[in-house]
């Protein structure tokens, strides 16, 4: 749910200074689900050389998604 209002917020301020077209939402969903992606790989990775037996990806992808709620 905060991914969703964060990409409506970022389209909406880039429309309030007149720089919106429909492209900005796709553009901004597609940088933070690749910028989310690759923190879940890199924490992945962190746990494997830390040698924690298992980390769900759910839970991953869900801790990392706080980001977008401030």
């Amino acid at each position: 749910m905060s991914f969703v209002t964060y990409v409506v917020v970022c389209s909406y301020v880039k429309g309030t200074n007149g720089k919106f077209t429909p492209e900005v939402l796709s553009d901004v969903m597609y940088s933070c689900m690749l910028f989310q992606l690759l923190e879940v790989a890199v924490i992945r990775i962190a746990l494997y050389v830390l040698s924690v037996p298992y980390a769900p990806f759910l839970d991953l992808v869900a801790n990392t998604g706080y980001k977008y709620v401030g």
